[in-house]
């Protein structure tokens, strides 16, 4: 798994402690979801990226790549999107996304609102730290 390197003033890099939490996750994450390959996640802090697109997150089907967020938001909420975006990540491998099927309250969102919400209580139940 590729994580790229967040570069800004220091206040606002993930610490040590955090990428190692992030790495945990996903791999924790990609063994609940049973992914057949992980994707090469960024964690951004591309403000515009995120306004332009309306989203803390996109994973893009024909690089097998995900895109999170992560200016200004606390650990918890960077995961969820993180597990949000490995859902669409399975749904694609099982061929459940059509062109035009992600769209706000659509099944597939639907669907990985859900089980990001879920998941992540039960990972921080056991990983209290990610509540900042």
């Amino acid at each position: 798994m590729k994580i790229r390197e967040i570069t800004e003033s220091k206040s606002n890099i993930l610490v040590a402690n955090e990428e190692e939490i992030l790495d945990d996750f996903v791999n924790w994450a990609a063994r609940i979801l049973k992914l057949e390959t992980i994707p090469d996640i960024e964690y951004s802090k591309d403000t515009e990226e995120a306004q332009q697109g309306h989203h803390t997150g996109r994973h893009t089907t024909d690089d097998n790549k995900v895109w999170v967020y992560a200016k200004n938001r606390n650990l918890v909420d960077i995961l969820r999107t993180v597990f949000h975006e490995l859902v669409h990540v399975r749904q694609g491998e099982l061929g459940q996304i059509q062109p035009g099927d992600s769209y706000p309250g659509s099944p597939i969102e639907q669907e990985a609102d859900v089980l990001a919400g879920k998941f992540i209580k039960i990972y921080g139940e056991k990983h209290p730290e990610i509540f900042q």
